[in-house]
């Protein structure tokens, strides 16, 4: 199907190298065949695209080329690229930093319910990074993201209610 050109496949075929079901394990020809996915614009291989130049799997890391393959799986809807795209931006991770642009598509992703994405977003608005201090979504955030199993948004949950509950004592 990959040769006919079923984009999928292509996808498909990246992750069967990647993992090395039911081939020899290549890194270099996943790279390759979600290569040629991401010029298709699946959004699957583009995402994968991002992980691969983002740590330099099969190829060279280039974090340019990594930011550009997440925020294009991102436009076509995938919630985890934009949070890796905007993680990007928000830490300067091989690329200039953009507080803006990176805390538009944490809240992408937080809004899609990634728990990470939330989890960060809480953050950010506890500590004004990028987005206006509010103590009221900080908390609505963590505890969105330790409705979804978030380890770390439990720790911090917990933190918000004892200092509620100090403030409270007086």
């Amino acid at each position: 199907l990959a040769k006919e050109g079923y984009v999928p496949a292509y996808a498909f075929l990246g992750g069967l190298y990647s993992n090395g079901q039911g081939v020899a394990e290549s890194k270099m020809l996943a790279r390759h065949w979600y290569g040629l996915g991401a010029e298709n614009n699946d959004p699957v291989s583009l995402y994968n695209m991002g992980i691969y130049s983002d740590v330099g799997i099969g190829g060279p890391k280039d974090s340019s080329a990594a930011l550009g393959y997440y925020r294009r799986a991102a436009a076509l809807g995938d919630s985890q690229a934009a949070f890796n795209a905007g993680q990007m931006l928000l830490t300067g991770d091989g690329v200039e930093v953009d507080l803006a642009a990176g805390a538009a598509l944490i809240q992408t992703a937080a809004d899609a319910g990634v728990g990470n994405a939330q989890l960060t977003l809480g953050y950010m608005h506890d500590a004004g990074m990028g987005v206006p201090v509010s103590f009221a979504k900080t908390e609505q955030y963590y505890r969105a993201a330790l409705n979804g199993g978030e380890v770390e948004a439990e720790a911090r949950s917990r933190l918000w209610d004892f200092e509620d509950k100090m403030i409270a004592r007086g």
